[in-house]
């Protein structure tokens, strides 16, 4: 494992507006909440945007790799390809939430969607196929090298 988060794609920054504006998503407040965190040696660097009156989400690169995700076993975990790069989605913590982590040199670039049954705008989609849509726009803009 990498000892620092992958650097080549920073979602804080490397995200237009634009690519956002696809999903509804916005800054909660003037700027987007930062998810910087560590757990021993794995570490997460990116940022969390929401859905007014749907969900929220969170992208962060992380030196998690899609290998040590595959190593946790959670049933139900599966597999695809977005842009030539493995996504591993799982669907780990309740039927509101869903995590996919797409491989990057490193680590992954993870994406974590809580979309809750009471918001109006999303409640009722998968929170699954939410984080697919936003994995397919989000993954041709990391670099080849990332």
């Amino acid at each position: 494992m990498a000892p620092e988060v992958p650097d080549k794609f920073d979602p804080c920054v490397d995200i237009p507006q634009s690519v956002l504006d696809t999903e509804g998503l916005h800054a909660a407040g003037s700027e987007p909440d930062k998810d910087e965190m560590r757990r021993g040696d794995i570490a997460w660097n990116g940022c969390i945007w929401v859905v007014s009156d749907g969900y929220s989400a969170t992208i962060s690169a992380t030196n998690l790799t899609i290998d040590m995700v595959r190593e946790r076993g959670v049933p139900g975990t599966r597999e695809a390809v977005v842009d030539g790069r493995t996504v591993v989605i799982t669907q780990s913590n309740g039927p509101d939430a869903c995590g996919l982590n797409a491989e990057l040199a490193g680590g992954s670039l993870e994406f974590r969607v809580n979309n809750p049954p009471s918001g109006r705008l999303t409640g009722d989609q998968d929170p699954c196929d939410i984080g697919m849509r936003l994995v397919e726009k989000v993954l041709p803009l990391v670099p080849a090298d990332a």
